[in-house]
């Protein structure tokens, strides 16, 4: 049983592919989330709550 090492470029690939897929992980995550926002009343009323707090305080809230 030999193990070989991995060449240069293809860690790099392999690491590439890691990071794309977490991205695109991450982007569906957000996708869901605004999804979830947007058909849940209960998480709009918690956010404008927040929205009241903040804007008390003088905090923004920041949007994406």
């Amino acid at each position: 049983m030999t193990t070989e090492k991995p060449k240069k470029g293809e860690r790099h690939e392999r690491a590439l592919a890691i990071v794309k897929q977490m991205v695109a992980n991450k982007k569906e995550a957000e996708k869901q989330a605004i999804e979830d926002y947007k058909n849940n009343p209960a998480k709009q009323a918690l956010v404008a709550e927040l929205d009241r707090k903040n804007a008390e305080r003088g905090t923004p809230i920041v949007r994406l």
